[in-house]
């Protein structure tokens, strides 16, 4: 009776897997599942957005830098005064405000600025060159 019973529960185990109808699937679905999910494709993915910011890094380097800062104190001064022989007290309060804006833009840096943009362009070609690579590898696989 056991093995029977057995039996009869592993058929309907088997049944239930084997015998679960299957999901169609596109091949066009099968490569967007997989862009979306590979890890190596994803890795890729963000080392091209590293590249990406090198470009605004470049750009931010030819723009004015500019600089600010301020400073505010309080002095409070009491003096005890002694002139013709009567003591007088002074009272004195001292607001100084400082501020300072300062803006520095080069005018020429021997194109260093614009080949630093040129480069992080080509560097972003080739990064989006070696991403494609990874995603054709990935198909093969």
């Amino acid at each position: 009776m056991r093995a029977f019973v057995r039996t009869v529960f592993a058929m309907t185990a088997y049944l239930g897997v084997v015998g679960a109808p299957a999901q169609a699937e596109t091949l066009q679905d099968a490569l967007s599942v997989a862009f979306q999910t590979n890890p190596t494709i994803r890795a890729e993915r963000a080392r091209l957005r590293a590249t990406r910011e090198t470009r605004s890094q470049a750009i931010s380097a030819a723009l004015p830098q500019i600089s600010a800062n301020g400073s505010y104190s309080r002095v409070d001064s009491s003096q005890v005064a002694n002139f013709r022989g009567v003591p007088e007290q002074r009272d004195a309060q001292f607001n100084p405000l400082t501020a300072a804006l300062d803006a520095e833009q080069r005018i020429f840096t021997g194109m260093r600025n614009f080949n630093a943009i040129k480069q992080a362009g080509a560097r972003i070609r080739a990064g989006g060159a070696q991403l494609a690579s990874v995603e054709q590898q990935v198909l093969r696989d």
